[in-house]
């Protein structure tokens, strides 16, 4: 049998068929609307961040600073975490970090963030690098 043969026919109802495409320009709205523009891509704003997302640069003020939880890791390694609230004047998002990196950003602090990850459980993974851009306070936390 060649692979152009007809191997079953059937009829397929009027009501099935898209017969004006007006019907589908709503769903292709709303898949736009929920598309990031190259802009938002290149300078991503806290809003514009979804789950998923990776290699995430981004500039954040330090908002909140909550005392380090102790948890233990394989081999009963100690370890100390925090959910750090960060921002922009677009709203705000929590970051985790660990042990030093704790002690590398202050409350107040512009921070940028190169090639982090966006999770849905914690918000911002730094997986990338971060660095201090303006430090506004000596104390951590102050």
């Amino acid at each position: 049998m060649a692979t152009h043969d007809i191997m079953a026919q059937f009829s397929v109802p009027t009501a099935v068929l898209l017969v004006d495409k007006s019907q589908l320009e709503p769903y292709m709205k709303t898949l736009a609307s929920r598309a990031p523009s190259s802009e938002e891509i290149a300078k991503p704003k806290v809003k514009n961040l979804r789950a998923g997302m990776k290699k995430v640069n981004l500039k954040v003020k330090v908002v909140e600073i909550p005392e380090p939880n102790v948890v233990y890791k394989r081999y009963d390694i100690e370890s100390h975490v925090t959910n750090v609230l960060v921002g922009d004047l677009t709203g705000t998002i929590r970051m985790c970090l660990w042990n030093d990196h704790i002690k590398t950003v202050s409350k107040h602090d512009v921070i940028e963030i190169e090639n982090g990850e966006v999770a849905n459980y914690r918000g911002v993974r730094r997986n990338g690098n971060l660095s201090v851009i303006k430090r506004t306070s000596s104390k951590r936390g102050a």
